[in-house]
């Protein structure tokens, strides 16, 4: 359904009958002098769509605004169409433009007994703070009506020498009392937004306009997700993820851990307060607590690069949904620990004879010879587990050798090595 069928579905009040009670106000010819616009906004300030009579900032309701004669319509700008980057709105029940230069003094073009508004957020009259699709009807009125919005300024039009405003940005007309003239744009921070409002000639007995709107937030709430400190994989991350939205609500939060070409999605463990606790979450889950997501990743296995993800999404009243991903590069930055007990010794054929133990792999354990640094043979690969035993000879190594190097080396890279001395025999 379009536009125009949504808000002829909603009833609407017919005729100039004021309710008791509530003040009629008539913005003639005050509301039609440029120099002293009316300001107008809706009281919708989660910007959720909903359709309510407009309201005059610090002054009466608009329910409804006379348009009273003589009214002061000289220099008023033509009902046209915007251009055809101008909104929403590029085709309209408004004229074109070729039609208005070729008789710039024919009445048809123009409202008449016109008054404006400033198209303000809220009742502080302040413009826009964020992207919002605003939508303004004369639904209730009890005349033809005619809308136009302009974006920041009031134009004027001199039919003596025609020059079209480039500002418009919504229009609408509508010889019916029955139909109800609508237009829409999207509302940008930055920006001001005025709005023409009249009835089409020949204009009548006393007009009786009413104005509603609907403004709907549809700017995606900024997500934002940090880790102030990056520690060891082994030690459990911790990420801010908020939005700057207050009213938005997280919606999803996906974790995941890449190594290679092979990603593993971190279960959320329902730890309620203990999701602080020192030793809390276990590997491979993340917890929340607040706006801090705790992630213990899974050990590293493989010499792979390893990453990992965090995706954050909310989701605020309006429906709109932000999302932003951290990606962490993951590593073991703690070295393993050789044994203090590491020996190396002579073998009775005169070869070397290595003892050691390493606690920190998986990873490997190489042995170097003499002050080039050559390698006594290939390294001792442990790809599973934690603390790795090796003995072993290495037979190339003589006694001539006597400078011997250790060397425990994890899947991140991390080392630790020791330097032995042993004295040829």
């Amino acid at each position: 359904m379009g536009l125009r069928g949504f808000v002829l579905g909603v009833a609407v009040l017919a005729g100039a009958i004021v309710a008791s009670g509530v003040s009629t106000a008539s913005a003639m010819p005050d509301n039609d002098v440029t120099a002293n616009v009316a300001k107008m906004f809706v009281p919708d300030p989660d910007l959720t769509g909903v359709r309510r009579k407009a309201e005059r900032v610090n002054g009466t309701v608009i329910d409804p605004d006379t348009l009273a004669a003589p009214a002061v319509d000289t220099g008023d700008p033509p009902l046209i169409q915007p251009p055809p980057s101008g909104g929403l709105q590029p085709s309209s029940t408004c004229f074109a433009g070729s039609q208005v230069l070729g008789d710039p003094t024919n009445p048809a073009w123009f409202a008449q007994r016109t008054v404006w508004y400033e198209v303000t957020q809220d009742a502080t009259g302040a413009p826009f703070g964020q992207s919002t699709l605003v939508t303004i009807d004369t639904g209730g009125s009890n005349f033809p009506s005619g809308l136009a919005v302009f974006l920041d300024g009031m134009p004027a039009f001199d039919s003596a020498a025609p020059v079209l405003p480039m500002n418009t940005l919504a229009c609408d007309r509508n010889p019916s009392a029955n139909i109800p003239s609508v237009v829409s744009f999207v509302a940008r921070l930055g920006h001001r937004y005025f709005l023409m409002a009249g009835g089409l000639p020949p204009v009548a007995g006393s007009p009786a306009l009413r104005l509603s709107m609907r403004i709907l937030d549809v700017q995606a709430p900024v997500v934002s997700i940090e880790l102030p400190d990056r520690p060891d994989v082994k030690r459990v991350f911790e990420y801010q993820v908020a939005s700057a939205d207050k009213a938005a609500v997280a919606s999803r939060l996906e974790i995941t851990q890449t190594a290679g070409s092979k990603s593993t999605t971190l279960r959320k463990a329902a730890l309620g307060a203990h999701c602080g606790d020192s030793n809390r979450p276990a590997a491979g889950q993340f917890c929340v607590i607040g706006s801090t997501v705790r992630v213990h990743w899974n050990p590293i296995t493989s010499s792979a690069a390893v990453v990992g993800t965090v995706l954050a999404e909310f989701t605020d009243r309006a429906g709109n949904v932000g999302s932003n991903n951290l990606k962490t590069p993951l590593r073991d930055r703690i070295p393993p620990k050789l044994s203090a007990n590491t020996t190396a010794r002579w073998t009775r054929r005169g070869r070397l004879f290595v003892i050691t133990t390493c606690t920190g792999g998986p990873g490997t354990i190489s042995v170097q010879y003499g002050a080039g640094k050559k390698s006594a043979g290939p390294t001792t690969d442990f790809g599973r587990h934690t603390v790795m035993q090796m003995k072993k000879v290495f037979p190339k190594v003589t006694r001539r050798s006597t400078f011997i190097h250790i060397i425990c080396k994890d899947r991140s890279s991390n080392a630790t090595d020791t330097w032995l001395f042993l004295p040829a025999r």
